[in-house]
């Protein structure tokens, strides 16, 4: 591991490849770069679109580590409750919530959205996951989040990673600078989310190298605690081949029960 500091600005960014980077994988990033920039508006409107009817995030480490998608990121309600403070963003489309303005901003539209509910006399739901309507949550659970005037809830620091979701990108590039902002954070008392476009490979290759080098697990071992509280997760051939690498260096001895019991049991009580 480098000993770089992590830059933790609110719009942290991983900008370019390295000068050792195989030249497949200078291809792929500048190709999979002037098509993210082609399609971004698209983008972003299509998981926005989407964002009001996610799934919260899935919870890895209780209080603390999250798995999500792109959709689940740009649903401000979901970073409140879970009172996000960091983001790893791989997926490719803004970071939504990195300004003081528009977390403002979006509290105005959830509250007239809840206005709008007010005057239809919407009931409340007991389930909150089932309860969205005209784009915003309206049963007692959720509804405090839109009704304050003046939100608490500070812009999230974010590292945004620019990777393709293809065999041949070198996500093991950034293990490095993810872990430390993990660490960081925690550290600091934060909590993470870290999310791409689907929450299915690029994120959870991420996940799995931090617990892999946070509890000194193998790649299988911490592959069965995240897919236990996410079952969609599937790393690319490419990137379980790096991650195997990975816990190579790591010198990781291979299925230490013990330690994956007690890893288990730990953030199981979810």
């Amino acid at each position: 591991m480098s000993a770089n500091k992590v830059n933790e600005t609110s719009s942290s960014e991983a900008d370019g490849p390295p000068d050792n980077q195989s030249l497949g994988s200078r291809f792929t990033n500048a190709y999979d770069s002037t098509f993210r920039l082609a399609i971004a508006p698209f983008l972003d409107n299509f998981v926005k679109s989407y964002a009001w009817s996610s799934d919260p995030p899935s919870t890895i480490i209780p209080g603390f580590l999250y798995l999500g998608d792109a959709s689940g990121s740009a649903w401000l309600p979901h970073l409140i409750d879970l009172s996000i403070t960091h983001v790893i963003n791989l997926a490719g489309s803004s970071n939504f919530w990195e300004s003081s303005e528009a977390i403002k901003q979006e509290f105005q539209r959830l509250s007239l959205n809840k206005q709008t509910d007010d005057k239809l006399k919407v009931e409340p739901s007991e389930n909150h996951l089932n309860s969205r309507i005209d784009g915003t949550f309206t049963d007692e659970y959720t509804r405090p989040l839109v009704d304050s005037k003046s939100p608490n809830f500070l812009p999230p620091k974010y590292l945004k990673i620019r990777i393709a979701d293809v065999p041949s990108a070198r996500i093991s590039e950034h293990f490095d600078v993810c872990i430390k902002f993990i660490e960081s954070a925690q550290a600091n008392g934060g909590r993470v989310l870290v999310h791409c476009q689907a929450g299915v490979s690029r994120s959870t290759s991420i996940v799995i190298a931090f617990l892999m080098h946070s509890q000194r697990i193998s790649y299988e071992q911490a592959f069965r605690i995240v897919k236990q509280k996410r079952q969609s997760v599937k790393p690319n051939t490419g990137f379980v081949r790096q991650l195997r690498e990975f816990e190579a260096s790591l010198c990781i001895e291979k299925e230490n029960v013990n330690h994956t019991s007690t890893m288990e049991q730990c953030i199981s009580d979810v």
